[in-house]
Parts: structure tokens; C-alpha cells; sequence
């Protein structure tokens, strides 16, 4: 599967940043401008590991910031076609579904804590999480975003 296209990260960027605005009241990161390249260019590179998935039965990753990509060593090729119930080893994947869950609910859960397994198998620690639901321009739930400080385990 090919990776995103900038248009689809920068849509999807737009998505994320504004959804967690509308259900904190507050920016999750701090933002360079109104620029729209300028604010993608931000989330792709700040050191807080933020990924999206959508709405499947078995969600697909649908962004992933290099701070993402990084702790869950994959490139932007792969994350394209990652399930991210893999970001949860088995024993840890019921607890991830209910925080999703009541996220869902809530439009934003954050002091999310919890231990995520890279794709080489090694588990780290999230500290900070965040978990929101994705809204599109026209106010759709069109998946979830997460966005974490990746620690040691």
C-alpha cells in the first residue's frame, strides 16, 4: 500500500489539530501560524507521538507523526496499512479498547497511562495520553487520534 500523500497528511493534520481544539478548548501543540502547510509540517515534527486510526471494525492507521513512527518503528509506508490494535500487545489490548471507548463517549480522555509494544516487539511506557474522537469539516467522527510522551518501560 502506498503511503499518505501530503494532501491526505495535511487534511488529516487539519482534522486532528482541530478536533482536539474543539473537544479541550485548548491547542495541542503550540501553533507556528494560520498557515495550514505550516501547522502540518508542526504535528509532523513535534516530540509528542500523535497517530490517528479510522472507523473500521479493525481500525487502520490513518496519520502518524515521525515521533509515532519512531516508537512504534515503522516507516510511513507501513503505518499506512497498520492496525493499531498492534500498538497493544495482546495481554494490554482490553484496556486499550475501553480507554477507545470511553473516549468515544467522552470526545477526549487525557492522564492516559499504559504500556504500547513497538513492531520489534519492545514495550515502552505513554505517559500524558490524550485520546480524542477525529472530526471531519463537516463535523463527522471519522476515527480517533492518540497522542502520548513515549518513555522507557
Amino acid at each position: 500500500m502506498p503511503a499518505w500523500t501530503e494532501d491526505e497528511l495535511r487534511i488529516r493534520a487539519r482534522w486532528i489539530l482541530r478536533s482536539y481544539r474543539h473537544w479541550a478548548g485548548e491547542d495541542l501543540i503550540d501553533l507556528p501560524s494560520d498557515d495550514e502547510d505550516a501547522r502540518a509540517r508542526a504535528l509532523f515534527g513535534v516530540p509528542l507521538a500523535v497517530l490517528a486510526h479510522d472507523r473500521r471494525d479493525d481500525p487502520l492507521c490513518v496519520y502518524a507523526n515521525a515521533a509515532a513512527l519512531d516508537a512504534f518503528e515503522l516507516t510511513i509506508e507501513e503505518a499506512a496499512a497498520f492496525p493499531t490494535r498492534r500498538t497493544a500487545a495482546p495481554d494490554a489490548r482490553d484496556e486499550r479498547r475501553s480507554a477507545l471507548s470511553t473516549a468515544e463517549d467522552a470526545g477526549l480522555v487525557t492522564g492516559y497511562r499504559g504500556i504500547r509494544v513497538s513492531t520489534s516487539g519492545r514495550r515502552f511506557r505513554i505517559t500524558d495520553g490524550r485520546i480524542w474522537t477525529v472530526l471531519d469539516d463537516d463535523g463527522q467522527r471519522v476515527g480517533q487520534a492518540a497522542a502520548f510522551v513515549p518513555g522507557g518501560v
